[in-house]
């Protein structure tokens, strides 16, 4: 018998490998995707929720998305083999949140960028971004020099899918439209399917927009003016999903349009401050036959008028209609303006979303015993409602008695109610 101490049986085979090593990057890359979820870099362009990504940027996801680049940026700091393979995590996705940061970053993807060029092995950041939210809440300094270096920026991009603008920081409201620069910057023509702009800041001018729609027939997905330069036509036959209020702020003229493909929309009704602004009946005329989903965002309120006379173009021209989605502002906007409506026949389900945080005992009774009896009264052929967002199904189990009691009216009705993960909705979870 040999004896052996301690010390020699545990370095008995001494490995020179790491566990980097040892372990295929493939692997390490599926590691990190589910180490470093949620993912907003994409989404699903069709069905509902490409309409919550049109409708605006859901402040939740937000939340989750910062805490994962968190995880990302500690995973690039482990290792030069761990930096390589975390990379594409971490630009995969870019917020540029404040002005002040687009500079410093223009330079770091332009370097990166000169070092491929210079045939250095690899990838540029820029070449991994699939996602670009222009956002600057910070007051501008020199806004002329920002949009610049975000000209820069953008053409480092050649992958991108998805570009939203939501700005807010006092400065750029002065140079009204977007400088022609940016749009033409693009080097993504065969990959970006989402262009959105949730305000009004940095629009293009009409000359432009028109010029950028001509080299983009492929986007998917829309929010923007849908106003040309004038003796123009577009055709957008891939775009499928499409933004547009009851009372345009801004001329829109949809006919000088090829949108054979659009099935999707979210449909704002808001308070108009305009007179002479008119209701937009061109838009169910010419797209209401090929619409399957419509989402109708109220988020300020809205005049009972209005909603009638939306429900009626629905009715008389949205003959293929399947699912009406609702994000309202407020529970008492789903109990006021919803009940008597008549929608299509073909409508089999609802989906309901309420921005605000919490609903008193009046509203939920409310809801449960008058509102949504009405509207189920009126729509026989509706047998299911859910409810699509988290925060909704949070403040209908604040009040578990009255959900309870209004789960089983709904049910004496043939009609389930659905959470937000399509499941049956349960007083708690």
């Amino acid at each position: 018998m040999i004896a052996m101490s301690a010390k020699e049986y545990y370095h008995t085979n001494p490995s020179s490998a790491s566990l980097v090593d040892l372990i295929p990057p493939e692997i390490w890359s599926t590691i990190f995707r589910h180490a470093t979820r949620p993912d907003f870099s994409e989404y699903r362009f069709v069905g509902p929720k490409s309409l919550d990504f049109i409708s605006g940027i859901d402040r939740d996801q937000l939340k989750e998305f910062r805490a994962s680049l968190v995880t990302k940026r500690y995973l690039v700091r482990v290792s030069k083999a761990w930096y390589s393979i975390a990379m594409p995590f971490l630009y995969e996705h870019v917020i540029l949140g404040t002005g002040r940061s687009i500079i410093p970053l223009c330079q770091v993807m332009k370097r990166s960028q000169e070092q491929v060029d210079s045939d250095r092995p690899g990838s540029s950041i820029g070449w991994w971004t699939k996602r670009l939210d222009v956002s600057m809440r910070d007051k501008a300094d020199g806004p002329n020099e920002i949009l610049s270096a975000l000209a820069d920026i953008m053409a480092c991009l050649r992958n991108l899918r998805v570009l939203t603008f939501s700005v807010k920081g006092q400065g750029y409201d002065i140079r009204k439209p977007l400088p022609s620069s940016v749009l033409r910057s693009l080097s993504c023509h065969d990959t970006l399917k989402v262009v959105h702009w949730y305000n009004d800041y940095l629009q293009p001018t009409t000359g432009d927009w028109t010029s950028f729609l001509e080299v983009h027939s492929q986007l998917e997905s829309i929010r923007g003016r849908f106003l040309l330069a004038p003796n123009n036509h577009v055709k957008l036959e891939a775009l499928k999903t499409i933004y547009q209020c009851s009372h345009p702020k801004a001329p829109q003229n949809l006919l000088n349009f090829d949108l054979s493909s659009v099935c999707y929309a979210v449909y704002h009704i808001g308070i108009t401050l305009d007179p002479a602004t008119s209701f937009n009946h061109t838009f169910f005329s010419l797209l209401g036959s090929q619409l399957t989903i419509i989402q109708i965002d109220c988020l300020e309120g809205a005049y009972l008028e209005d909603f009638q006379q939306t429900f009626s173009e629905m009715e008389k021209e949205c003959h293929n209609l399947s699912e009406i989605h609702f994000n309202l502002c407020a529970w008492s906007v789903f109990n006021s303006c919803i009940p008597g409506s008549r929608f299509p026949p073909s409508v089999k389900s609802l989906g309901i979303r309420i921005t605000g945080a919490t609903i008193s005992n009046v509203d939920i009774r409310t809801f449960f015993t008058q509102a949504l009896p009405a509207v189920l009264s009126q729509n026989l052929n509706v047998k299911m409602i859910q409810i699509t967002n988290p925060g909704t199904v949070r403040a209908l189990r604040s009040h578990p008695r009255s959900l309870i009691r209004g789960i089983e009216q709904v049910t004496a009705m043939g009609v389930q109610l659905l959470d937000n993960h399509a499941r049956l909705l349960r007083a708690s979870e």
